[in-house]
């Protein structure tokens, strides 16, 4: 069938952007060879959520991909003034509270996703960052997965795609900076042999490699023959998540028509989590959380070494010296090894590869690049390699959480994700009766008589819960008791232990009285402890837009936001709103145009809905996932 697709290019790339098929980026050519970084599978299948091409988007199930048909995502276009252009998506997904899926695909959740497709001005880097949103007024896992997939196999007649006949054995290798790896849940555990990286040393069905120690932010794939690097570049304090996937060698047949298509990809997941089988972080009510991925196809040095946003090098220890390639043209790059100048500055770019000499052919040392003053990297070779014990033993609780009771495994388990709910049932039978996990539970569960009765107990034995007394607002508010709920979150921001998101539905209450000075000062207080609080920053402009001595600073703010994240509709409701209270025509006029583009989105109208009763002191409730007794 045919898709629209969008070309975002620049010297050094042409990228097309798919949103129909779940917001993908379809293909990604090298200009200066025409090559493909990515596998391309040349088909569209209707079947569950597998789309093989490209980069795509693992959400809200870990596995696979978005829902690829019957899962569009609205997009808009934008430039900056940086220069960089690209395509802004949005998809949200609360209207599959009927789910027929099996669960392994899950397509409900009342969390939202943005992506953005970004290309810089001369730069060979496209960068994909997405953000996840928990609207919901309780925290929940921040899981979200990306599956980029690079070509199994580039030899000098090129890039093998879709059902092209794979030559073997396959010369590639894979760039896995890692020390611990294991199977999915953590099976398998064990320490990395570098040998493994040879992909045609690998014979099993399935291979799965996630890495659980992972110091360095790059990962990719070598190929000898045609003397190309693909790389992913991203921060691995903030995005550890690395795991390969891919067939085994012996594992091809040409009489299977479903054989190649597998066969030909390697495909690269990265996440904020180490397992797609486990949780370990938060993402608290109305927070976002941003993962951004750089790609890079690297031609003219060896197997890369090291990799960061600015450059990627190679020790070529035969040659005695070492390969660089900056993602952009730098005029003057400069190199000194333990501290010594190597040679004079040299032009470096995508297509232009720099080599040094290493004194005595050292490749034990630590390098410094710099460009007109500014410093490009600063690494020790061979790359240090450490272990966080600490952080293993995290993913490991995590993985455990399915069986245990312990508080640490019930949290991991809700992070998690709870599925149907059979997912609550289980939760709800393990956690404490009047603990703040089970009111949780039965609070997103629906369950909100039990879980106001729950959290009454849980204030009462733990009166200085700020979270717990919050939540309680939250039941007696759907219980349409404003009062009571009112003082319920009053008492959570004055015990010892303050739940400052709570703030946000004070904010509601006295908007909802009129009383706009008090609504701002908690909107701007919950911000100064928390200010990735997305609904806070949205609500807190639309108030001041009605002060004719703060309407311009909300204008400001809300061009900002819309530049933050351009596919948020909400965003673009508000700055219409704030623009035509500040009289400025072009700029609402702007704003509602795309939001009538991102409106396409089969479930913006109720996220719409939700932001307008907040702007007028009223709360909608979080759709629930329907009840599967």
């Amino acid at each position: 069938r045919n898709l629209e697709g969008i070309w975002v290019e620049n010297e050094f790339l042409k990228v097309l952007v798919l949103p129909e098929p779940g917001g993908v980026v379809g293909r990604v050519i090298y200009k200066p060879t025409g090559e493909d970084l990515f596998y391309r599978e040349k088909k569209i299948k209707d079947a569950l959520p597998y789309w093989d091409s490209g980069i795509k988007l693992l959400f809200p199930s870990s596995g696979h991909s978005v829902y690829t048909h019957g899962q569009a995502a609205s997009y808009v276009t934008f430039r900056r003034d940086d220069g960089s252009a690209g395509v802004a998506m949005w998809m949200e997904f609360s209207r599959f509270t009927d789910d027929k899926l099996p669960d392994y695909y899950e397509r409900f959740s009342n969390m939202m996703v943005s992506t953005q497709v970004i290309l810089e001005p001369g730069n060979a880097d496209v960068e994909v960052r997405y953000r996840l949103h928990n609207p919901s007024p309780y925290r929940k896992g921040r899981k979200i997965w990306t599956g980029a997939y690079f070509p199994r196999v580039h030899t000098e007649n090129g890039v093998f795609h879709g059902g092209d006949k794979p030559p073997v054995p396959t010369d590639a290798e894979l760039i896995f900076p890692t020390l611990f790896i294991s199977a999915a849940r953590g099976r398998g555990f064990r320490r990395y042999n570098p040998q493994n990286a040879l992909i045609a040393e690998n014979s099993r069905l399935h291979n799965v490699w996630n890495a659980w120690a992972i110091p360095y932010g790059f990962a990719g794939v070598w190929y000898p023959e045609a003397g190309v690097n693909r790389l992913r570049i991203t921060d691995p304090e903030k995005i550890p998540g690395t795991r390969f996937y891919f067939r085994g060698e012996d594992t091809y047949s040409p009489d299977d028509p479903t054989s190649s298509h597998i066969f030909n990809f390697i495909e690269l997941f990265g996440s904020f989590d180490t397992d797609s089988h486990g949780c370990e972080n938060w993402i608290g009510p109305g927070q976002v959380k941003d993962m951004s991925h750089r790609y890079r196809m690297i031609e003219g040095i060896g197997k890369v070494d090291y990799a960061n946003k600015y450059a990627s090098v190679s020790l070529d220890s035969e040659k005695g010296g070492l390969e660089v390639v900056t993602p952009s043209h730098t005029p003057e790059l400069t190199a000194r090894w333990n501290g010594q100048l190597l040679g004079e500055p040299r032009e470096c770019g995508p297509d232009t590869p720099v080599f040094f000499d290493l004194p005595d052919g050292e490749n034990s040392g630590t390098l410094k690049l710099t460009a007109e003053d500014k410093k490009l990297l600063k690494q020790k070779f061979p790359l240090p390699m450490s272990v966080n014990d600490e952080r293993l033993e995290e993913i490991r609780t995590t993985l455990q959480a399915q069986s245990s009771n312990r508080q640490e495994h019930l949290d991991a388990s809700e992070r998690f994700g709870l599925g149907d709910h059979s997912g609550y049932l289980s939760l709800m039978q393990r956690a404490p009766e009047g603990s703040l996990s089970l009111g949780r539970v039965q609070y997103r569960a629906g369950e909100i008589e039990k879980a106001l009765e729950t959290l009454s107990t849980c204030t009462e034995n733990e009166p200085e819960n700020g979270e717990a007394w919050h939540l309680k607002g939250m039941a007696l508010l759907e219980l349409d008791r404003p009062k009571r709920a009112q003082r319920a979150h009053k008492k959570a921001i004055e015990v010892e232990e303050p739940y400052e998101p709570t703030r946000y539905f004070l904010a509601l209450s006295h908007r909802r009285s009129g009383e706009d000075v008090e609504a701002a000062e908690h909107l701007r207080h919950m911000l100064e402890d928390d200010p990735a609080h997305w609904e806070g920053r949205l609500l807190l402009q639309w108030i001041k837009a009605y002060d004719p001595e703060m309407r311009r600073d909300a204008l400001s703010e809300l061009e900002a936001m819309s530049e933050e994240n351009p596919s948020d509709p909400r965003v673009r409701m508000a700055l219409t709103h704030c623009a035509e209270k500040a009289g400025e025509e072009d700029t609402a006029r702007e704003a509602a145009e795309a939001l009538e583009k991102l409106a396409a989105e089969d479930g913006t109208w109720r996220r719409l809905r939700e932001f307008n009763a907040a702007t007028r002191g009223f709360y909608m409730a979080p759709k629930r996932r329907e009840r599967k007794d």
